[in-house]
């Protein structure tokens, strides 16, 4: 089980860095569009009147959709590739970095000091 959810965990990090910063453009840029197509088709639905390009796009969506699958295949399948040895032999965890419970100190102003004196001596 631990498997599959740093699988799953480090598929998705690695991911997020696999792809240029164009096309993450790119990839946002189709989702976007889809979107739009998306409230075209429920307007269209509706019974609103529709232009001509606002057809054209509708016609184009099966060709968008075919090309963000590819991106998200791709990527999907280039991101297990990635994180295959770091799945099959995971890092060792971080230990606790916090400062240790004995250096732990707050401040305390003079009078609460005065008034609990016996709480809080130096």
């Amino acid at each position: 089980e631990r498997t599959e959810l740093r699988q799953a965990w480090y598929s998705k990090l690695a991911s997020q860095r696999l792809l240029s910063s164009r096309d993450k453009k790119h990839r946002s840029k189709l989702v976007t569009y889809l979107r739009g197509v998306e409230e075209l088709e429920r307007k269209m639905l509706a019974g609103e009147p529709m232009q001509q390009q606002v057809l054209e796009k509708l016609e184009k969506k099966a060709a968008k959709q075919a090309e963000l699958d590819q991106i998200e295949n791709k990527l999907a399948a280039d991101s297990r590739l990635a994180v295959k040895d770091l799945v099959e032999n995971p890092p060792a965890p971080i230990t606790d970095m916090r400062r240790a419970d004995e250096h732990r100190t707050c401040f305390v102003g003079k009078n609460t000091k005065a008034t609990h004196g016996d709480a809080w001596a130096d």
